[in-house]
């Protein structure tokens, strides 16, 4: 019965939401609530319709809700263009549930609605839906899905919605004990806000603003709404985790010591090389050789090195006079790098024979290599460790409010 009444509690507080209805029980349920809450004026279940759904089961949820006097709609989803959805791997559900989100934000803006789709988690009778979860994690999710596949992609999802949830709930935690302390914002300071970001953000253009949002999904009231929530999360923090202003010098000095290798830039140099194979299996290698030697003479009598490389050189980069720009370490084959990295800038090196090829290298500049001293590196080392001081208070803080909360996560 709690979870019931902080679900009923929670639709109260959204004002209009748009339910998304597949006929399956939890959505029924919470469309009924949404519906006995809200009243059809404020609420909206909405069915998508698509090849992936039957002619049956859209009829029978537009029969339910006609029988339970719910304002109901069908929309049309495309998941099946979604290469993603029909791959039919371990993430299918998301694809179908991202296609659905997609067509039911811009209905919602219109609405001026919350999209609720289901319950991640109860916090001291407030409720976080899916859809919240996903607003939070989507932008992050559609760079991981370009930079990840199969299982690697998979755990980085379920992990990155984990610490959206949990940050979901660290914040409705804040802002119930902002409640219960009885503190207000003033309306001014949100409407301060609003034209801060209208001015800095969009050139004073509310109408650019404006449609800014609704392309996000995003209604005027919803994002006043968790600018609020941000205004109070800060003042909450400024008020119950002191601010740390000074740091011990011997802590200081350690880090750079522990730390001192992620200090030293990495070491590069800007290179060029000539390769000509030894053609060994063809017993060529002494003419081959020869040829390498002639050419590192030229070199030596002042011969451009790019015009050398252009005319002799069989690597990939010959049309490029043997430029291979700026390379690191672990780049180049061991006895490469171990001569590119000890070449003075200008330099041509002696040839050099490694597996089925000789190899002439022109080191032409290097930088990065050097650590930077204790003092260069203190103010920003004592304002990391300030930071680290900072966010352990914090989280002692909202361990707190957690140890004293019932929270349910679905």
């Amino acid at each position: 019965m709690g979870d019931l009444a902080a679900l009923r509690s929670r639709l109260q507080e959204l004002d209009r939401v748009v339910v998304a209805f597949s006929g399956g029980a939890d959505s029924a349920f919470l469309a009924w609530v949404a519906n006995d809450v809200l009243g059809p004026g404020r609420s909206l279940a909405v069915t998508a319709v698509s090849p992936s759904l039957l002619g049956e089961e859209r009829d029978d949820c537009e029969a339910l809700a006609r029988e339970w006097g719910l304002r109901w709609r069908g929309i049309e989803t495309h998941e099946l263009e979604r290469a993603a959805y029909v791959a039919n791997d371990g993430d299918r559900c998301y694809h179908c549930k991202a296609e659905l989100m997609d067509v039911v934000g811009p209905l919602a803006a219109a609405e001026e609605a919350t999209v609720v789709d289901g319950i991640a988690a109860v916090v001291n009778g407030d409720v976080i839906t899916y859809s919240q979860v996903r607003a939070l994690t989507a932008p992050r999710e559609k760079l991981m899905r370009q930079q990840l596949t199969g299982k690697q992609l998979e755990q980085s999802l379920t992990k990155l919605r984990e610490l959206a949830l949990k940050d979901l709930i660290d914040r409705r935690l804040v802002i119930q004990a902002f409640k219960k302390e009885s503190y207000e914002i003033p309306d001014h300071v949100v409407d301060e806000r609003m034209h801060q970001i209208i001015r800095e953000s969009f050139g004073g253009d509310r109408n650019t603003f404006i449609k800014t949002l609704q392309a996000q999904n995003y209604s005027l009231t919803e994002f006043k709404k968790l600018e609020m929530e941000k205004i109070i999360v800060a003042a909450m923090r400024g008020k119950n985790v002191k601010p740390v202003t000074t740091v011990s010098p011997t802590k200081v000095t350690e880090y750079y010591k522990q730390h001192k290798a992620e200090f030293t830039a990495k070491e590069q140099v800007k290179l060029r090389l000539i390769m000509i194979p030894t053609r060994a299996a063809e017993g060529n290698t002494t003419a081959q050789k020869a040829i390498a030697e002639e050419i590192l003479g030229k070199l030596a009598d002042g011969a451009p090195f790019d015009r050398m490389a252009q005319m002799y050189s069989e690597d990939a980069t010959r049309d490029n006079g043997g430029d291979w720009g700026w390379i690191a370490r672990k780049t180049l084959a061991a006895p490469l790098e171990k001569v590119a990295f000890n070449l003075p800038p200008g330099r041509v090196s002696h040839v050099i024979e490694v597996g089925p090829n000789y190899y002439i290298l022109k080191v032409e500049e290097k930088r990065g290599g050097d650590t930077p001293s204790f003092e260069k590196m203190r103010p920003e080392i004592e304002k990391k460790l300030l930071q680290e001081d900072s966010q352990r208070q914090q989280e002692l803080w909202l361990a707190g409010l957690r140890q004293k909360a019932y929270i349910r996560i679905f």
